[in-house]
């Protein structure tokens, strides 16, 4: 059975199955919306909180950041976003990343990985 694939501007978030909710950012994009003027992140992220199963998933570790922002204050923004409700994973590549991302949507009941493959609930 294929999964159907439907690409979208969203509202909230990257990935949308369900309930389930997953923003993925790079880490310099991360730290990007923490610094622009209009503090984008808050705005995108007040907006996560609200959802019923959000993640927030990030790619890169501290040693890919390119900006000169202090990196306490990206664990504040993880800490601000935690305690929200959001769960925060990070992974160093966009390969492990776009695994995670499954294992999330696994983990949250959406389908199962049976030797390598996607495979719905309803198959």
């Amino acid at each position: 059975c294929p999964i159907l694939v439907d690409f979208q501007r969203l509202p909230t978030g990257d990935y949308v199955c369900e309930d389930v909710v997953i923003e993925r950012k790079t880490i310099n994009d991360f730290a990007g919306s923490l610094t622009s003027k209009k503090k984008r992140m808050f705005t995108q992220f007040d907006r996560l909180k609200k959802c019923k199963r959000p993640f927030l998933v990030i790619s890169g570790c501290k040693d890919d950041l390119k900006s000169e922002i202090n990196y306490h204050a990206i664990i504040a923004a993880k800490a601000y976003l935690a305690a929200g409700g959001v769960t925060i994973v990070q992974e160093e590549s966009d390969d492990d990343l776009a695994y995670l991302i499954l294992k999330i949507l696994e983990k949250c009941g959406k389908f199962h990985l049976t030797n390598g493959f996607l495979k719905t609930k309803k198959s």
